[in-house]
């Protein structure tokens, strides 16, 4: 199988997402012959100054970046006219007599995807409502006609699938293929314990994350104001109005950022893991598949992730909920839970999604 991918990340980006993340495992998967992936159009003017980094090959791979021919993206018909050229750069790197998959998550993208319908197979990976994400009513009539008139349409959470399903008419090519775990499966036993936790007493909360519009950060303090004995511990950045609301909070403790890799030492040390969401919140929370890695207590928002994980996640909408499922979360003595969390981890793997989507072309004939 021959993979076109046009993506809205950079191949290497030091946040590793969902685009890098899931092509590298079909490649370990070893039934992708080749796999170019498109790297987002760069600015006219910079095509000098990093012509040196627009492409790259490595054994099955090849990653391509060009620049915007024309300036003004801003205008439709230019942004149209560029995309005409760059369909033709990646019809160049095509081999005659190939069949191609091609993938593509912004609805810009579809502007390229379709005029190659005659060299590849076209399936919109909706990751993001872009015409909110975006605000624009114009990318909001893109993103339409990307998942109408695609082959088919992959989407990352149950509120995105029952729309495309909707909005095609049918549910005959659309896949729900959620995020996943990059973490480490095996769980060694953890380094000693984080010296930026040093001081903290217990019970911990564990929050992993930005705190963005999409948290609930009204919610972190009214539930720190309630119980001044629980003790959060934010493994990630807060600005502005926020950071100060939850600075005026003694026992939330903001610690930075710090590398993907090192989070399970961090949740180890944890008592139970919370996932605090606000109705801003869309898509497929990757944070939850991380917590259930450490196998601790994970106590979220009512979102189509925990809904999907109940088994494993308990969920609260109202601050008495919130108070009522930690403090569960702190007594529990089923010491069965743990193994459970983590089997269910196994399961949601970016190499287990692979073979999923890999299933699913196969049955589309590509």
């Amino acid at each position: 199988m021959n993979i076109i991918v046009l993506s809205t990340e950079h191949w290497n980006a030091k946040r590793q997402a969902r685009k890098e993340l899931l092509y590298k495992s079909l490649l370990e998967t070893r039934k992708i012959d080749s796999l170019l992936y498109v790297e987002p159009m760069r600015l006219w003017w910079r095509d000098r100054l990093e012509s040196s980094q627009s492409t790259s090959q490595s054994g099955k791979v090849a990653v391509r970046r060009w620049a915007c021919l024309i300036p003004g993206e801003r205008l439709a018909f230019i942004q149209d006219m560029n995309r005409f050229w760059q369909a033709k750069r990646v019809e160049r790197e095509l081999e005659t007599g190939a069949s191609y998959v091609g993938i593509f998550y912004h609805p810009v993208n579809w502007l390229v995807a379709k005029r190659l319908k005659k060299q590849a197979k076209w399936y919109f990976d909706w990751t993001e409502d872009w015409g909110v994400y975006q605000n624009s009513s114009e990318v909001a009539n893109m993103q339409i006609k990307a998942i109408k008139e695609s082959d088919g349409v992959i989407t990352v959470s149950e509120s995105l699938y029952k729309r495309a399903c909707t909005i095609r008419g049918s549910d005959d090519d659309v896949l729900l293929l959620p995020n996943a775990t990059a973490l480490d499966m095996t769980m060694d036993n953890p380094k000693l314990e984080p010296s930026y936790l040093s001081g903290i007493s217990s019970p911990r909360l564990g929050l992993m994350g930005h705190i963005g519009p999409w948290m609930d950060a009204e919610l972190i303090v009214q539930l720190a104001k309630a119980q001044e004995d629980w003790q959060w511990c934010i493994l990630g950045d807060a600005r502005g109005d926020v950071r100060r609301q939850l600075d005026l909070c003694a026992n939330v403790h903001l610690l930075g950022i710090h590398p993907y890799q090192q989070l399970p030492d961090f949740m180890a040390y944890m008592d139970v893991l919370v996932a605090p969401y606000n109705n801003q919140a869309q898509g497929d929370s990757s944070k939850l598949y991380d917590y259930l890695v450490s196998g601790k207590p994970v106590v979220s928002s009512e979102i189509d992730t925990a809904s999907r994980l109940s088994e494993v996640v308990a969920t609260a909408h109202t601050l008495q909920q919130w108070l009522d499922e930690i403090q569960k979360a702190f007594d529990e003595t089923d010491v069965g839970m743990l193994e459970k969390r983590r089997s269910m981890a196994r399961l949601c793997t970016w190499q287990a999604r692979a073979e999923e989507l890999l299933e699913w072309f196969n049955l589309k004939r590509y």
